[in-house]
């Protein structure tokens, strides 16, 4: 297709959005087939003609009418759906005006809060370095001092939208790393609600793994996330788990355990009755503590962080009630001593 038609084509696909011939998920599905429509040449062309109008493409505010941002949103969605994404976060940015808080609040509203949707959508598109990119411009606008570094007070709408940016950009780099730690391929491995099963299977409470599906909700969630809070529902799953590994050996033994509110001696206990190695009780007091720690100091990737934790922990509580079901199965319960 020539270049001239693959503008006119452009052009009144961008029209007919506009006079409500299509609704913006319409306008982007028919760009994208006018994109792949193209040779390699026509699709470059069809992609300048984007870049071309996200640059130009005038902020009206709403009190004028139907404002054209919202062709705005169809350019960033396209662009985000088949179109190079790069520059896509810096030139977004480069259409907040830094006067007008009308037109601010258009930008942040709908053209920011646009560039969220399609990242969060089409997060296979971007690359890391995109996602930092982002970040590193919401930060101009969610500093604390931000007003005092630019000379210019954003209106709360703008913070807000851009907070709302950053908070998605972690949520995607959350769950690419998650996803890296799972693996792309099917395997054996633990499986969320195996906690519970094992529980119900040696006779144990489920309400035990209660704090570790919390943590894995917690962690799951697109919440403000708290590394004290996730460090807290962690460490409550070993200590309900221990407690009842405890009371169970003490059953099969016939040994009480001197002071089974304190996780340090129940770890003891456990060892003193064979159940764990001196090594593995290091390692799980070196992994309590670890929590502890990175609970309650600032992390680079706090969510991150706890995930490896949580999971690590999930494994440890795994492996101990599988040992405490052979356990129970090799040896009867002993008399009182």
């Amino acid at each position: 297709m020539e270049t001239a038609t693959v503008y006119e084509m452009f052009n009144k696909l961008l029209e007919g959005h506009r006079l409500g011939y299509y609704n913006l998920q319409e306008a982007v599905n028919l760009l994208e087939r006018l994109w792949r429509q193209q040779s390699e040449d026509g699709r470059k062309d069809v992609e300048n003609l984007l870049w071309t109008r996200l640059s130009s493409e005038p902020l009206v505010p709403k009190a004028v009418g139907r404002p054209p941002s919202d062709v705005l949103r169809v350019v960033i969605r396209a662009i985000a759906t088949f179109g190079p994404t790069a520059q896509l976060p810096s030139l977004v940015f480069a259409r907040l005006p830094w006067q007008g808080t009308d037109l601010m609040e258009v930008w942040a509203q709908s053209v920011c809060q646009e560039l969220s949707y399609s990242m969060l959508h089409h997060a296979d598109r971007f690359a890391e370095g995109t996602f930092i990119l982002a970040k590193s411009l919401c930060a101009t606008y969610t500093f604390p001092r931000s007003a005092q570094l630019t000379g210019t007070g954003f209106p709360q709408v703008v913070i807000d939208a851009a907070s709302d940016l950053e908070r998605t950009i972690e949520l995607i780099e959350y769950s690419r790393f998650a996803a890296g730690l799972e693996g792309t391929e099917p395997k054996p491995g633990p499986r969320r609600g195996q906690l519970e099963e094992i529980l119900a299977e040696v006779g144990l409470p489920i309400q035990i793994a209660s704090a570790m599906r919390r943590a894995e909700d917690y962690l799951e969630s697109g919440d403000p996330f708290s590394p004290k809070n996730a460090g807290d529902l962690i460490r409550t799953s070993m200590d309900e788990a221990h407690r009842a590994v405890v009371q169970e050996l003490e059953k099969m033994t016939g040994r009480q355990c001197t002071n089974p509110e304190k996780d340090g001696v129940r770890r003891q206990y456990m060892r003193d009755a064979d159940f764990i190695t001196p090594a593995e009780e290091a390692f799980f007091s070196c992994i309590y503590t670890l929590i502890s720690v990175e609970a309650s100091h600032k992390l680079d990737a706090p969510k991150e962080t706890m995930l490896v934790m949580q999971r690590t922990v999930r494994d440890y509580l795994l492996l101990l009630l599988r040992r405490l079901r052979d356990k129970r199965i090799a040896l009867p319960p002993a008399k009182p001593q």
